[in-house]
């Protein structure tokens, strides 16, 4: 396994540690190391830089994960699925990643180095001569760093090994697959860990400083509610997810649950402790999160968990440097050129689905009355640049999607981008912009999908409350509209909305009806949360974990069959100069990206289910002689 080739000592990590803000102002030498507070806390330091850099959480992850969500998409040199690394097909055909994308092996590598440092930090610390009250605190952050990557791991690969102790031979490297409910258990004895040891924030801004973006054992807490939540919805889709439930049963007992409904209410539980009792508050306004240039942003209350950047150590986060266009109004340098601008953006279908869901208004002219041209919430101007940009550099005003609605030279620049990282201290290389793990609105929403799954019928209390829950999200995003502009009342619930039939489900009604689907209004509220999930967070780096975590037909219900009702309207079907009336007639989008116009995702749940987790890299299987690609690779799975 090559994983010998990424463990070193942690004493690499110290010497070469920075915070979460700032690189370090002292370094610490190999023969101090574990010796004094100073070095123990650049170890722990040296723990999270394992998740990052350029391949990881704040770096290439988005570009080539995320995008098989169905919500975003990557752009860059090349965009048909003939792509010859596979990419492009393996994230927009098949909506995951191959055993031979060699990006994904690296996010592989990138964890299993970040849990070899808190490995090493573990194994070590007993000896060190610093106060235990001290060491403690320094195990548990370990622990919480050690459970947060197999989180990952585990998420995108199900069953991986488990390394709880340094590994010094390849011998010792070189172990099997552990089934994935026992790396769940890991995740959550990690995380009780945590919470019991870590630091209150009252600690941590007295050691760290109230600026450095380190969690507190509130996080720990919050990750909790997370991870049940995750183990709720694969123990309620049990027959159409990853695992062949005809070779064994997955033992979620190990996870101190029985049933979902176990699981969903301590997810709801513990989100409601951190909502209530914890040391957060949610921003006032939605804008308030991504104002870069305020330096309030920096210690607001609705962070869990940041990775935070300055222009000195943003190398490895990606956010400002490939998610906005070339050049924008607002950032500080308009003449050094960035060939890497715009390569993860919003998917225009994702717009879409936001005008139908949120309100929206529909284009008046025959080339756009498909379309929704506006959409009535806040935060999608917050988190999309859209319709036009202004470009610093050339002084011109660029259509993008949707007034400029063609693909008519595909060069990707009339489409969407993220505006969530707009820093005005970005100067074409770096920038300040900070990257949300976790905040507080994850809370109210993971508290809200699981009362929705515990609720027995429309109205009864558990219903309420998720209603509640989503609620103080609209009333905070109803904040958000400009200054001097009227209070708007969207987004908003109304009582009535997920109860009847004739209700406009959030997924495209005409799709659902070609496709048979009924309408169930269990399902509808369960659904609406996952999209006001996506409207808050977008862009956040959740968006691929939390479309594959209920299973194939929710899916292909959700994402696959609307998604492909999409790819069959006029507006994706057409190319460029078909309505101008030209003889020339350029291809369309749909041929563009996607190498032909009847092009449509697999609705066939058993295939799906190949899609529900990566496949296990190739490399890997090469590199560990204790397993194989004939016996160990996962039970479903594209190549």
């Amino acid at each position: 396994m090559e994983i010998h080739k990424i463990i070193t000592l942690c004493v690499l990590s110290a010497l070469t540690a920075c915070t979460l803000k700032e690189d370090p102002k002292s370094m610490v030498s190999q023969g101090d190391v574990y010796k004094t507070e100073e070095s123990l806390e650049a170890c722990i330091f040296g723990c999270y830089r394992g998740m990052l850099g350029g391949q990881m959480i704040t770096g290439e992850m988005n570009e080539y994960l995320h995008p098989a969500s169905g919500l975003t998409t990557w752009q860059a040199s090349s965009f048909a699925l003939t792509d010859a690394s596979e990419l492009t097909a393996s994230m927009r055909e098949h909506l995951t990643q191959y055993s031979t994308n060699s990006t994904a092996y690296t996010e592989f590598k990138g964890f299993y180095s970040a849990i070899s440092y808190a490995n090493t930090l573990l194994k070590n610390l007993p000896d060190s001569p610093v106060d235990e009250g001290f060491k403690n605190e320094i195990a548990a952050e370990a622990h919480f760093v050690r459970g947060l990557c197999y989180y990952y791991l585990v998420r995108q690969w199900g069953s991986v090994p488990l390394y709880l102790e340094p590994v010094s031979s390849l011998e010792e490297a070189s172990i099997g697959r552990t089934p994935f409910e026992e790396i769940y258990k890991q995740v959550i004895d990690d995380l009780n860990i945590a919470w019991e040891g870590m630091r209150e924030i009252d600690r941590v801004n007295q050691v760290s400083g109230a600026f450095c973006g380190r969690p507190c054992r509130w996080a720990a807490k919050a990750f909790l509610s997370e991870v049940y939540l995750y183990i709720g919805t694969l123990m309620a889709h049990p027959d159409d997810n990853y695992w062949n439930t005809s070779k064994r049963t997955p033992d979620w007992a190990k996870c101190y649950v029985q049933t979902a409904e176990d699981a969903f209410t301590l997810a709801m539980d513990y989100a409601d402790d951190v909502i209530e009792n914890g040391p957060y508050a949610l921003a006032y306004k939605y804008t308030d999160l991504f104002d870069w240039g305020n330096p309030a942003v920096y210690s607001s209350k609705e962070r869990i968990l940041a990775m935070t950047n300055t222009n000195s150590t943003s190398t490895g986060n990606f956010c400002c440097i490939r998610t906005m266009p070339e050049f924008p109004e607002g950032t500080s340098n308009y003449s050094t050129a960035n060939r890497q601008y715009g390569r993860w953006r919003p998917d225009r279908w994702m717009f879409q689905q936001w005008g139908m869901i949120q309100g929206g208004t529909l284009g008046t002219q025959q080339v756009d009355n498909e379309v929704f041209v506006t959409v009535e919430d806040p935060r999608l101007d917050q988190t999309i640049w859209h319709t036009k940009y202004y470009n610093l550099n050339t002084k011109v005003t660029i259509d993008l999607y949707p007034a400029e609605k063609w693909c008519w030279d595909c060069s990707g620049v009339h489409d969407l981008y993220f505006k969530k990282y707009l820093d005005p201290a970005y100067d074409v290389t770096s920038g300040n912009a900070d990257f949300y793990v976790m905040r507080l609105a994850e809370m109210y929403l993971n508290s809200a999908e699981a009362a929705a799954n515990l609720s027995a019928a429309p109205g009864d209390q558990m219903w309420q409350k998720a209603f509640d829950r989503v609620e103080a999200i609209h009333a905070r995003a109803r904040r958000s509209v400009p200054d001097g502009t009227p209070e708007k009342y969207y987004p908003a619930w109304e009582a009535n909305r997920f109860t009847a039939a004739e209700f406009t489900p959030e997924w495209n009604t005409e799709a659902m009806a070609e496709a048979g689907i009924p309408f169930d209004s269990h399902e509808a509220l369960i659904s609406g949360i996952f999209w006001e999930r996506m409207f808050e967070m977008l862009g956040e780096g959740h968006e691929f974990y939390d479309t594959h975590r209920m299973g194939a037909t929710w899916l292909r219900n959700n994402i696959v069959i609307p998604k492909n009702f999409f790819f069959r309207r006029r507006e994706q079907q057409m190319a460029y100069d078909y309505w101008r009336g030209l003889e020339e007639k350029n291809e369309s989008y749909c041929v563009k990206f996607f190498g032909r116009n009847d092009f449509q995702i697999t609705t066939d749940v058993q295939e799906l289910r190949k899609s529900l987790l990566c496949a296990f890299p190739k490399d890997e299987f090469t590199y560990n002689t204790s397993i194989s690609f004939e016996k160990d690779q996962n039970d479903f799975y594209w190549k």
